[in-house]
């Protein structure tokens, strides 16, 4: 009987040790003859665009838009986010916004509307963008590979923001919740890009797709979270060409300095927590680390999460602001016509405390 089972185990081993040559051997063989699988796994930088998009059941008039390049030298994830709002100007057309222009002709035709949105959106970028691939796809495709994660919905359902700061800033928290979920579950992201991949539009394989899960580690990358610069007047959003031209030639596309220069930027500070105080406070403690701060004044809307604007690609300082506040997200909203480097937008999240807070605590008014 023992010997019985001696066999049979030693029959399953050698089938799962077959099972794994086997595995591996058709894995090489996709890898080989897969241009874009052999530079992921070479660690090469990659460059894509990802456009996510409604339909008439769900997510209807929301689009996404993200140009996205990974240096992996730096371990940084830059992420360009396009306001689908920004106005596309035609020869002999009515301007339309890219949002509106893309859902007017989805309704004709969605191939054609997918075609024609990135068409305008690599010229928006002096088609120097060369991605290495894209993928399209719905929301609901989207939130399937990321297993109908229900704060991952939540966050996209967020639509009804105040400000653009607000809506990148939603978009970022996206982000890093959705590599952060796939960071957790590789295996169960890589199979249910398999189980959805018809439902991509992509010029992408399943292989490469698994192999940037599986090999990229991007969620452990910092991410450089940038807004498209754009003109804010009274009855529309248009291109800011000449801030999108320096930005993207002088910030976006070179590798990223992440070196922390003490004397590099002069910064604002503004308190949108409606705590009191809260302005002097973030002033004097950035200031004790050595940050030039000049302004500092109250903000009529209330952010529940501190926002730093950089304004001149001065990432490593911006990363480093809220690493002293402890608490804050950057956002590259390039602008090289301000006097700033960066804007600081205190939110409820931020905890600073002095000697009148330990005071006021002391004789029992707080």
């Amino acid at each position: 009987m023992r010997k019985t089972v001696k066999i049979v185990i030693k029959i399953l081993l050698l089938l799962f040790v077959v099972s794994l040559i086997t595995a591996a051997i058709v894995c090489y063989n996709a890898v080989k003859n897969d241009e874009l699988a052999k530079k992921i796994i070479a660690d090469k930088p990659l460059k894509f665009a990802v456009l996510l998009y409604g339909n008439e059941n769900s997510f209807t008039d929301k689009l996404d838009i993200l140009f996205v390049s990974y240096e992996n030298d730096n371990k940084l994830l830059k992420v360009l986010s396009v306001n689908g709002d920004i106005v596309v100007f035609r020869k002999k057309a009515k301007a339309k916004s890219l949002k509106s222009s893309f859902y007017e002709t989805a309704k004709k035709d969605h191939n054609l509307a997918v075609t024609n949105t990135c068409t305008d959106l690599f010229e928006m970028l002096d088609n120097s963008f060369m991605p290495d691939f894209y993928i399209n796809a719905s929301y609901d495709t989207f939130l399937k590979i990321m297993g109908n994660d229900k704060f991952v919905e939540d966050l996209l359902k967020n639509e009804n923001f105040v400000n653009r700061d607000l809506e990148c800033l939603n978009a970022l928290e996206t982000c890093e919740l959705s590599l952060s979920f796939a960071d957790k579950n590789p295996l169960k992201i890589i199979k249910r890009i398999k189980e959805n991949y018809s439902l991509l539009d992509t010029n992408i394989s399943k292989t490469a797709l698994s192999c940037i899960v599986l090999r990229k580690k991007i969620p452990r990358a910092a991410i450089m979270f940038c807004d498209y610069p754009a003109k804010y007047k009274k009855t529309r959003v248009e291109p800011d060409k000449m801030n999108a031209f320096d930005f993207l030639y002088t910030v976006y596309y070179p590798q990223a300095d992440m070196e922390y220069k003490e004397d590099s930027g002069l910064v604002e500070l503004k308190n949108a927590s409606k705590k009191p105080r809260m302005a002097e406070k973030g002033t004097w403690l950035l200031r004790q680390n050595k940050f030039d701060v000049l302004d500092w004044s109250n903000f009529p809307i209330r952010y529940e999460t501190t926002i730093i604007k950089d304004y001149k690609g001065s990432f490593a300082k911006s990363l480093k602001i809220a690493e002293t506040l402890k608490c804050g997200k950057v956002i590259v909203s390039y602008d090289n016509q301000t006097y700033y480097n960066m804007s600081v937008f205190i939110g409820t999240d931020c905890e600073i405390y002095d000697k009148l807070d330990k005071k006021e605590v002391k004789n029992g008014k707080n």
